[in-house]
């Protein structure tokens, strides 16, 4: 039982910082194509491949990082169900764990007598 709380615990934490990490990485894309949409179509850019930089145009640049930050978004609406979900999970087990626990002591004090 208590190991059913722990490894629901650390999944949700899991969750949780997975969340962080793709917020995170959707308002970084958001900045960027905010930065990216100040500049004329004709202006030189590049995109980061590995340890290179490869000539890549504006327009593609912004539709890469529309899509980006949609499957961010998409993904960080997936795993908030996920985080609920487990929310409860953890929820119950704690629960179940504190009426086991409560059922031996009931027992011992009646054993007791």
């Amino acid at each position: 039982m208590q190991i059913k709380l722990t490894e629901s615990n650390r999944a949700l934490s899991e969750v949780i910082q997975l969340i962080n990490l793709n917020q995170r990485e959707q308002k970084l894309g958001i900045n960027t194509l905010q930065e990216l949409t100040s500049f004329k179509d004709d202006v030189p850019s590049y995109k980061a491949v590995g340890r290179i930089f490869i000539s890549e145009s504006l327009p593609s640049l912004r539709e890469q990082l529309k899509e980006n930050i949609s499957k961010s978004e998409e993904l960080v609406k997936k795993l908030e169900s996920k985080k609920d979900y487990l929310k409860k999970q953890v929820k119950s087990d704690e629960d179940d764990l504190k009426e086991l626990v409560n059922q031996i002591q009931t027992k011992g004090k009646k054993d007791a007598k």
